[in-house]
């Protein structure tokens, strides 16, 4: 939502393809939440585990076709130690 409301559900959706020319093994999503996201919880499609601790997520698959496609949402609260206004940026 924009603008964010303390306390209030943010949710970081991420898409994945494997472009080619090869099937991709043992490929790891990376995403450190900012700091103003609460992390909640992690879904993940295509065979994807979720992991990680704290802020540092991560979800593994242990392949991904060529044309193969994943999603990832992370579900997080937008902590209320952040400023009215503040900008929140994440990036995987």
């Amino acid at each position: 939502p924009d603008p964010v409301v303390t306390n209030s559900p943010l949710i970081y959706t991420i898409s994945l393809r494997n472009n080619g020319p090869s099937a991709a093994t043992s490929v790891t999503l990376s995403d450190p939440l900012p700091a103003g996201a609460l992390f909640n919880n992690c879904l993940a499609t295509g065979g994807g585990v979720c992991g990680g601790s704290g802020q540092n997520r991560e979800v593994t698959f242990a392949s991904l076709a060529v044309g193969a496609t994943a999603t990832v949402t992370f579900g997080t609260t937008a902590n209320c130690s952040l400023a009215d206004g503040a900008i929140i940026n994440n990036t995987a």
